[in-house]
């Protein structure tokens, strides 16, 4: 009988509460011992932006799109008054995941990114070219600290766009000492967003827990891979290959990840492989 895939690796899975439960139990099924815990929760906005946000959404004028940038933009909003079919406008999201929530909670068609591309794939699909997008009005549904790439984009391709800050992200405390890990130190982790990558380095920095930073990652984007190296993340490195569905990506990035972490020849730096491991196309070898 095959051992599972990531049998003996240990990861430390740091999505919101509620955000990594489908990924949890697809680490699970494929060997991996995974410990959720959390670096993040998600708040509502402070009240002048969320006084703000709601106005934006009721706007008399009309949008004729509304994108969402995460499954928290959506859950905020979701209990707010629908507008009219005539002033709600085309629905839109950056990866399926979000799309996911918008359609449940709205029972709307919406426009989806390609998987883990974010607002980069979202951009890049013909609906929203500059040709098709000149002179709408688009409403941006985010947290405090929104996406930084949408809004100027739009806005370079003639859109007139709205932001409705909706949420925002705090920092839950972080147990770093070895003793807080009585079954064993995680031999990687997952970083999903900017957020949560400083929060992590910066935690670590205050605890003096170099150990964190050692560690194994699983970027959930280039950007997110950059954003760790400049702080101070040196471990071996799995990036999700972008346009793949999240929660199905991670476990492919995470066999690539074990693969490196489990080679002895890491022992030996001058034999190791580069950190940053090319995450392999679907059905490759690696």
């Amino acid at each position: 009988m095959n051992a599972l895939p990531l049998a003996g690796l240990r990861l430390w899975l740091t999505r919101p509460i509620g955000r990594g439960d489908a990924a949890t139990l697809a680490l699970r099924a494929a060997g991996a011992v995974v410990w959720p815990r959390p670096v993040l929760a998600i708040e509502p906005a402070a009240a002048t932006l969320l006084a703000a946000a709601q106005r934006s959404w009721a706007d008399p004028a009309g949008w004729d799109w509304r994108i969402f940038t995460s499954p928290a933009a959506v859950a905020a909003v979701s209990e707010w008054p629908l507008p009219g079919a005539s002033s709600i406008g085309k629905l839109a999201a950056v990866g399926p995941g979000t799309a996911r929530a918008v359609e449940a909670a709205f029972g709307l068609g919406c426009l989806a990114g390609p998987g883990t591309a974010g607002a980069t794939g979202l951009l890049d699909l013909p609906e929203l070219a500059a040709a098709r997008v000149a002179g709408t009005r688009v409403l941006l549904v985010q947290g405090e600290a929104g996406r930084e790439l949408l809004e100027p984009a739009l806005r370079a391709r003639g859109a007139t766009v709205g932001v409705a800050r909706v949420y925002r992200r705090v920092a839950l405390p972080l147990a770093l000492d070895p003793a807080d890990w009585p079954e064993g130190l995680p031999q990687a982790l997952t970083l999903s967003s900017a957020d949560s990558t400083r929060v992590v380095a910066a935690a670590a920095r205050a605890a003096s827990a170099d150990w964190v930073l050692s560690l194994g990652f699983v970027a959930w984007s280039e950007r997110v891979r950059e954003i760790a190296r400049a702080e101070g993340f040196v471990g071996p490195c799995s990036t999700l290959t972008a346009g793949e569905d999240a929660d199905t990506a991670v476990v492919a990035a995470c066999q690539t990840l074990w693969g490196i972490l489990a080679r002895p020849a890491l022992a030996a730096p001058a034999a190791a492989p580069s950190p940053d491991a090319p995450h392999p196309a679907p059905g490759s070898a690696g």
